[in-house]
């Protein structure tokens, strides 16, 4: 998993393994209070492009996704 999040991260453009709490360790995304902001972050970056855009360049870099709500 942490694989294909890094890859993501990557394809999206956006380094949140280097907020503070994160401090570039995957598993910190998980403690809480961190996860929350690092989701807020991702939300915020997506919310720059529209779906179609995303799946490309996501499919692009090798991370399994897809479309989910609206």
């Amino acid at each position: 998993m942490a694989h294909h999040f890094r890859a993501a991260l990557e394809a999206i453009e956006l380094d949140v393994l280097q907020m503070d709490g994160v401090d570039g360790e995957f598993q910190n995304v998980m403690k809480p209070g961190v996860g929350g902001r690092v989701r807020k972050r991702m939300e915020q970056r997506f919310a720059g492009r529209d779906c179609a855009d995303w799946l490309e360049r996501l499919h692009a870099a090798g991370v399994p996704s897809g479309p989910v709500g609206t």
